[in-house]
């Protein structure tokens, strides 16, 4: 089941269409014929569209809500990326900012500060 808030809030939202598209898959496998594929992809899309809505609207991620395990780590032996210098001291990772600043882009790619 879900591990974190965001976990229990997309299924929630989500897990009914989700469920339904899977079993139209399931019946098209059985020999259900191209009219259950098509359902499937119905809801599919429905589910998609709903969370590319979302996706519009969201600035930020808090890290303890999708991520407890991130959140919670300190002082890991994991370099920080690209600082690695052979026969120099290793600048490891101590912790993680605790929110993700969302970038407002096609991509819409994560900035994790360390």
């Amino acid at each position: 089941g879900p591990e974190t808030a965001r976990e229990a809030q997309f299924h929630a939202q989500y897990a009914a269409d989700l469920d339904e598209a899977l079993q139209w898959c399931t019946q098209y496998e059985a020999g259900g014929g191209d009219r259950c594929l098509e359902h499937a992809w119905d809801g599919y899309y429905r589910v998609l569209q709903r969370i590319h809505r979302q996706l519009g609207k969201l600035s930020a991620l808090e890290l303890a809500h999708v991520s407890p395990h991130l959140h919670a780590a300190r002082n890991l032996e994991v370099a920080v990326p690209g600082t690695y210098r052979a026969g120099q001291p290793v600048v490891r990772i101590r912790n993680f900012m605790p929110t993700l600043i969302v970038i407002a882009s096609k991509q819409r790619p994560r900035r994790l500060e360390i």
